[in-house]
């Protein structure tokens, strides 16, 4: 048991210490707006219960940021949980005026996306990648600042 509780502590931890690179990234900055892919515990799945994205997304708010989210089967248990304090959209339609893009799920359809797309849409082109799908060298190619877990 003592194994689990902490395996569970580390995950939390890491969740907080992403999300804080995402509030102190903009910090200093007013009326932020966020895009957020992904708000399910994991992928192929509607259930929000426990799950990291909508830790993130609650310390996003925390901070005063205003968040737009995208998930492709968890929106409406997320309403559940986070009821109208972010705003619902579509995939690429949510990043309109947004200040940078936040990944939380690993959705199979937010692997390949068009980036030209996202940087066109986004104010500033910035990524935080909370699931490691990109290759960093690829993506700052692209002309982004990028950022992920636990690699430079």
């Amino acid at each position: 048991m003592t194994i689990a509780l902490a395996a569970q502590q580390a995950n939390h931890t890491q969740q907080h210490r992403f999300a804080g690179r995402v509030v102190e990234y903009f910090s200093g900055k007013t009326d932020v707006r966020l895009a957020v892919w992904g708000l399910a515990f994991k992928a192929r799945t509607d259930d929000v219960r426990e799950s990291p994205a909508v830790s993130c997304v609650r310390r996003f708010l925390e901070a005063g940021f205003k968040v737009k989210a995208y998930d492709p089967a968890a929106m409406e248990t997320a309403k559940d949980v986070l009821g109208d304090t972010i705003e619902y959209g579509q995939d690429y339609d949510i990043l309109d005026g947004c200040d940078g893009l936040v990944i939380l799920t690993d959705w199979q359809e937010f692997r390949n996306p068009d980036f030209q797309e996202i940087a066109d849409k986004l104010k500033s082109p910035v990524i935080f990648d909370g699931r490691n799908l990109y290759d960093p060298a690829y993506v700052r190619k692209q002309g982004f600042e990028y950022f992920s877990i636990g690699r430079p």
